[in-house]
C-alpha cells in the first residue's frame, strides 16, 4: 500500500474502529487482491478512469490525484486564519424583506438549547427553510457550524485538538467549502462536462469488452478520447449552453484526501463483511 494511503487507512480505521485493522485489510487483500477482482463493484471515480492506468496521465482537472493527502500545503494556514475572536451567533438581521411571520410562532416557547438540539438533527436545507419561517432561527449559533465541520468533514483531523471557543466555525466552513473540502464539486467545476465523461468511459469499455489486450488498448486510446471530449466541451461553452464555474482558493490535497477517505471507508465496510477469523482459518 502506498505510504500516504496507508496513513489515511490508519486514520480512518482508528476513527471508525478505535484501532488499525491490519488483519482485516490483509484478509481482504487475500480475497480480492488480484488485478481482475480488486475493483469489482467498487464505487467508480471517473477521474481515475481517465487519468490513471499503469501510469498517471495528466488530464486537465485531475491534477489533485497526484497530491499528498496527508500533509496538505495551504490547509494549516487556512485553519490559522479562522482562529480568532468571533461572535457566538452568525448572520446579521436580514436587510431584505422576509416572508410574513405566523401570528403565533410555535418556536417562541422553546429554549435556545432545545432549538439547537433540533437543529443538529436536520439537513442544511431544512435549517435554511427554518430561517425563513421563524425569527427564532434567523441567527445560527457557532455550535451549528462546528457540527457541520465535524460531521461532513471527518477527514479534517487537524481541528480535533482545537477548543470550540477558539475557532470561528462559520468562517472555517465557508473557507473549506470554497476550497472543495466537502461540497463535492468534482464534476461541476472543471473543463469537462460530466455527462460526456460518463458516456465516453462507458463507450470505451463497451468497445474493448473482451479485447485480449484490454488495458494496453485502453491506455493507447485515452489521449484521443480526452482530446475529443475537450473539443466537444469547448463547443458547448462557445454556444453558451453551459458554464464552468471558477474555483476559489482550491486546495488540491484536501480534495484528494476526501476522495481517499471515502474509498477507505468503503474498504472498511468490505472488511466488516468478511467472515470472522475463526471461520476464515477453518
Amino acid at each position: 500500500m502506498h505510504p500516504a494511503c496507508f496513513e489515511m487507512f490508519k486514520k480512518v480505521s482508528s476513527s471508525k474502529l478505535g484501532r488499525v485493522e491490519i488483519d482485516g485489510v490483509w484478509r481482504l487483500w487475500i480475497r480480492d487482491g488480484d488485478y481482475e477482482n480488486r475493483f469489482v463493484d467498487f464505487p467508480e471515480n471517473s477521474d481515475l478512469t481517465l487519468a490513471c492506468e499503469q501510469w498517471y496521465t495528466c488530464v486537465r482537472g485531475t491534477e489533485y490525484l497526484a497530491t499528498n493527502p496527508v500533509d496538505v500545503p495551504g490547509l494549516e494556514d487556512l485553519i490559522q486564519q479562522c482562529l480568532s475572536r468571533r461572535n457566538d451567533v452568525v448572520f446579521k438581521p436580514a436587510s431584505h424583506p422576509l416572508p410574513p411571520l405566523p401570528p403565533q410562532d410555535p418556536f417562541s416557547s422553546l429554549p435556545a438549547e432545545l432549538r439547537h438540539r433540533i437543529m443538529l438533527q436536520l439537513s442544511r436545507k431544512d435549517v435554511a427553510n427554518l430561517r425563513l419561517s421563524s425569527i427564532y432561527w434567523r441567527q445560527l449559533p457557532q455550535l451549528y457550524f462546528h457540527h457541520l465541520v465535524l460531521t461532513e468533514m471527518p477527514w479534517l483531523w487537524e481541528i480535533l485538538s482545537i477548543a470550540s471557543k477558539d475557532m470561528d466555525w462559520h468562517a472555517l466552513w465557508l473557507r473549506l467549502s470554497a476550497s472543495d473540502g466537502a461540497n463535492n464539486l468534482d464534476q461541476e467545476e472543471r473543463g469537462f462536462a460530466p455527462a460526456y465523461r460518463e458516456q465516453v468511459s462507458a463507450t470505451i469499455r463497451e468497445e474493448l469488452k473482451g479485447h485480449p489486450d484490454f488495458h494496453n488498448e485502453l491506455h493507447a486510446r485515452l489521449p484521443g478520447v480526452v482530446k475529443m471530449t475537450e473539443e466537444r466541451v469547448e463547443a458547448e461553452k462557445r454556444s453558451g449552453r453551459w458554464e464552468v464555474k471558477g474555483r476559489v482558493s482550491e486546495i488540491k490535497g484536501l480534495r484528494n484526501r476526501r476522495r481517499i477517505w471515502e474509498d477507505v471507508e468503503e474498504i472498511l465496510r468490505r472488511i466488516g463483511e468478511l467472515p470472522n477469523e475463526e471461520d476464515w482459518e477453518a
